[in-house]
């Protein structure tokens, strides 16, 4: 680059390939790393919502109606897939559990 009233040009195009090859293997990481990570589902606006989330981190919207239930025996929200109470580990059967109205706050 610049070093003692001298501009190096070819030290600028090595450090550029160096940066783009540094970039190239961080997308391969990112792309093992999100190999293991919870499934995500796009939004209206294009983002992608991350499992269990609300609302959508990019423009605010409601992620949208899930099914909850109520835990059988100790009347906790579960989302309805669940196949056991996280409060009182009751096993979640399809016939037990109760459906929930949601009310937004």
């Amino acid at each position: 680059m610049f070093r003692r009233d001298s501009f190096r040009e070819g030290l600028l195009y090595e450090q550029c390939a160096e940066l783009v090859s540094m970039e190239a293997r961080l997308g391969e990481l990112e792309a093992l790393l999100g190999g293991g990570r919870a499934r995500t589902t796009p939004c209206a606006c294009g983002a992608s919502l991350a499992a269990g989330s609300r609302f959508c981190p990019d423009c605010g919207r409601p992620a949208g109606e899930r099914p909850v239930v109520a835990c059988s025996a100790c009347g906790r929200a579960l989302a309805a897939d669940a196949s056991f109470c996280p409060v009182c580990a009751t096993p979640v059967n399809d016939t037990s559990a109760e459906p929930l109205s949601v009310v937004p706050r």
